[in-house]
């Protein structure tokens, strides 16, 4: 981690390491349920972003049907893609604003960037789209050289899948 605080004394997790994870007493059977969340990694699901509409139909297309791969300069700040330049049509700069976690800002370059744990919090690139809740895990397991897509869906949709990954995640703790 850049500040050195937080993660694991301060540093990344790697093979070997254990955590603890606090006082069970409340849960029931602490064993894993029959089922799994199914997850994934090929699609990355998004909503539009607060410059949405900076980007015209066909980027939209080519944005949300042809892959990306991870770029070898990415970080925990930002996850940098390669793959087919996605162009504004009002210019890639815009008043410096804040930056959600997950918001994919596109620089002037065209090449996607996915800011992530340890994003600055402002920034002056148009923000095509923001991966939803639920697929951030899938973004913090990516690593270069992976190759997935973009797949838009409805506020409405991701909040219903940030839901279910959320009862899922209960169920673990509290299943019978």
């Amino acid at each position: 981690v850049l500040t050195g605080m937080g993660g694991h004394y301060g540093r990344a997790l790697k093979k070997g390491d254990t955590l603890q994870l606090g006082d069970l007493g409340n849960v029931k059977n602490p064993i894993l349920p029959n089922q799994s969340l199914e997850i994934n990694y090929s699609k990355i699901r998004i909503n539009k972003g607060l410059q949405s509409k900076w980007f015209n139909n066909e980027t939209w297309s080519q944005f949300t049907s042809e892959p990306f791969t991870v770029s070898d300069v990415s970080s925990r700040m930002g996850i940098r893609l390669e793959g087919n330049s996605i162009k504004s049509s009002k210019g890639n700069e815009i008043l410096t604003e804040g930056i959600p976690l997950g918001a994919i800002q596109v620089p002037g370059s065209g090449g996607p960037i996915i800011s992530f744990v340890e994003h600055q919090t402002t920034g002056g690139y148009p923000k095509i789209a923001n991966v939803i809740s639920a697929d951030l895990c899938k973004v913090g397991q990516l690593k270069p050289g992976d190759k997935f897509s973009f797949q838009l869906v409805s506020i409405e949709e991701g909040e219903s899948l940030r839901l279910e990954q959320e009862s899922f995640i209960k169920s673990l703790i509290n299943h019978d």
